[in-house]
């Protein structure tokens, strides 16, 4: 910007709201100095103009997805001066009740920012996807340090495949943190998104009319066009990456100091500049007046496991004998067809295909525009699913092979499991995944884990492990007619082949499950007084069956057998009840025995003051073979449960 520049009226706007949010940042600064604040604060002190831009060039239903940098942004969609300040405190008046402090903010108007770098961007893609038939758009921000990332490249793909109305904007300040981008970024940004069919725009902070011009035309196109637009702009942050951690050379600093629009705009309108500021500054101080002091009664749950005594058993439906893969199409199917928001996402699943294990079969040809192929790519997938739960939809997200959710692990932790709770809890993340898992078909280390346990105990999840006999479809028809949270259902790989039809026993044996929504079930004989108390769930279910069936008519040993539906959050009730009447407790598991479902069920007991010898039954603890005769030695073998059990009694 030149000394001969005309301060336009549009440029008036920016410029007053640049202002605002610069008195905001410095405030928070100053209150950080004084220990007001909680934990840290990464202003936006030269690179204002991103946010308040979006004042002018956004309307109701947009959107604005963000990152740890997001005060000027927020301030820019929202207005809320007052919630991010009382936000950064830890006030629960803040926009989030204090949960989120200076990064992970959201607002009604559409507003939603995390710290994960990068991490963000299949959100807002995915989000993004549910406004293609509106009017509205999605504005994303990143730095430049967040084009180091994998999961941003992932999603450009999927920008580049669906073409949603979504702006990038790349606000590039040349550093990460305090490292220069020259060490840490090889190649070109512009040839990379333009490799992905994407259109790339190039805009820059030190002539601010053209700026506003430029971003203003962006928007404009994205909405006539509803085609993504991605835009470098060149800027520079003139304070310390979070409070005061700045080594960078302090010339260069002054050098942008000097050349910073507000300061050129201080210089030459001077008496406008004053009145914004003072205007800024009487908000921002009147506002300070009124809260010298913080609280926050915000409740903080410390219950980590559901307890629930008030259980009761209650009969089993009367199973199909179908096949449980036919049971979980089903399901889905009809769900579909009664509810318009259900969506289906992952590799493989289009028709003729039908997903690896035949699940989606013909729901793409029946549901063209809500179940559709996605790239071999699980993080972006999580990430868009999670995106379209935010707006409003219910996605299931099929991961082809259970050990592929590491991949997808961050989506999981940081953004699906913390939303609702870290956004004030304003709304519900309604989100599925569907994975199988599970060996004993020869697929070897990377096709046959069961990593269940490295997903329980997130808070604001659940984990489900279905199996023949809890009824699949009726278990997944209650999940997507009430589902609330983000939800991780297991699905054994050998038992889709199977039906849901008990095996006849002549020992009396029979199935009850308890009365809760997703329930658990209990293998008993009615009143007979069980000797062993018997753990175990998913694949491991039918092959009990049998091996209980023998047990009692060849050694005439009672074993009561409880199989949880929910891992996570657990009902140890049950498996209480058991115990109580049995003192003995054997756990089976598919899983190496290092922090297990099996050792917390363990502790709980012991917990509960409850006396009981118990036994657990694992894997080796090593990796996988695909050999078939390495295979068997790996994962304990009924005749080993069958030989244990019989030892177990005598104890």
């Amino acid at each position: 910007m030149t000394s001969n520049c005309e301060y336009n009226p549009s440029l008036l706007k920016v410029l007053e709201k640049s202002v605002l949010i610069r008195k905001t940042e410095e405030t928070l600064l100053d209150l950080f100095s004084k220990g007001r604040l909680n934990g840290t604060v990464h202003t936006c002190i030269g690179q204002e103009y991103m946010g308040a831009i979006l004042s002018e060039v956004l309307i109701d239903g947009d959107v604005v997805f963000s990152n740890h940098r997001c005060h000027g942004h927020y301030i820019g969609r929202t207005d809320d001066v007052e919630g991010l300040i009382l936000e950064v405190m830890g006030s629960s008046l803040g926009a989030v009740s204090g949960v989120g402090g200076s990064q992970h903010l959201y607002h009604e108007k559409g507003f939603y920012s995390n710290g994960i770098l990068g991490g963000m961007t299949p959100v807002a893609a995915g989000y993004a996807h549910t406004l293609k038939n509106s009017n509205n758009l999605v504005c994303f921000f990143i730095g430049d340090g967040a084009t180091g990332e994998g999961v941003f490249y992932e999603a450009l793909n999927l920008i580049s495949k669906f073409s949603p109305p979504i702006i990038i904007i790349n606000e590039n300040n040349n550093y990460s943190q305090s490292t220069s981008r020259s060490e840490t970024f090889f190649g070109d940004i512009k040839s990379r998104v333009e490799g992905f069919g994407l259109e790339f725009r190039k805009t820059n902070i030190w002539n601010l009319d053209d700026f506003v011009d430029d971003l203003t035309m962006a928007f404009n196109d994205i909405r006539s066009s509803k085609k993504p637009i991605y835009v470098e702009v060149d800027c520079y942050r003139l304070k310390a990456h979070s409070k005061g951690d700045d080594d960078r050379d302090i010339n260069e600093i002054n050098e942008y100091f000097e050349k910073d629009p507000i300061n050129l705009f201080k210089n030459q309108k001077n008496k406008i500049y004053k009145e914004y500021e003072e205007s800024a500054n009487k908000r921002i101080e009147s506002f300070l007046e009124k809260h010298t002091s913080v609280t926050n009664d915000v409740a903080i749950s410390k219950k980590i496991v559901v307890n629930d005594d008030s259980f009761f058993w209650i009969e089993t439906e009367v199973q199909s004998n179908k096949r449980v893969n036919d049971l979980i199409y089903e399901a889905i199917s009809e769900n579909m067809d009664e509810n318009k928001d259900l969506m289906m996402i992952g590799e493989d699943i289009e028709h003729p295909y039908g997903g690896a294990f035949k699940i989606s079969r013909d729901l793409s040809a029946n549901f063209p525009e809500r179940v559709f192929n996605m790239p071999d790519s699980e993080q972006a997938i999580a990430g868009f699913g999670n995106g379209l739960s935010l707006g409003g939809k219910i996605p299931i997200c099929e991961i082809m092979f259970g050990d592929f959710m590491g991949l997808i692990f961050d989506q999981w932790l940081n953004h699906a499991a913390k939303f609702q709770k870290m956004y004030g809890n304003k709304f519900e993340v309604p989100i599925i995944f569907r994975t199988p898992m599970g060996g004993k078909r020869g697929y070897g280390p990377t096709h046959s884990q069961n990593i269940e346990k490295h997903f329980l105990g997130i808070p604001n999840t659940q984990v489900i492990s279905i199996n023949p006999r809890n009824a699949p479809k009726i278990i997944y028809d209650t999940l997507l007619k009430t589902i609330d949270r983000p939800t991780i259902v297991i699905e054994n790989k050998l038992d889709y082949t199977r039906k849901d039809l008990p095996i006849s026993s002549h020992s009396g044996y029979k199935y009850k499950k308890t009365n809760t929504k997703i329930y658990d079930l209990k293998y008993s004989i009615e009143n007979q007084e069980p000797d062993i108390t018997m753990v175990c769930w998913g694949g491991l279910v039918c092959d009990m069956e049998l091996l209980i069936n023998d047990l009692t008519e060849k050694e005439e040993i009672v074993v009561e057998m409880i199989c949880p539906t929910m891992l996570y959050p657990l009902n140890i009730q049950p498996i209480v009840e058991s115990t109580l009447k049995t003192k003995k407790l054997l756990i089976v598991e598919d899983d190496n025995p290092f922090g297990t479902l099996g050792s917390e069920i363990i502790a709980q007991l012991k917990c509960l003051n409850i006396e009981f010898i118990t036994i657990q039954l694992n894997t080796a603890n090593d990796i996988i073979p695909s050999s078939r005769i390495l295979e068997e030695k790996h994962y304990v073998t009924n005749q080993e449960v069958y030989n244990t059990a019989k030892e177990f009694f005598l104890k």
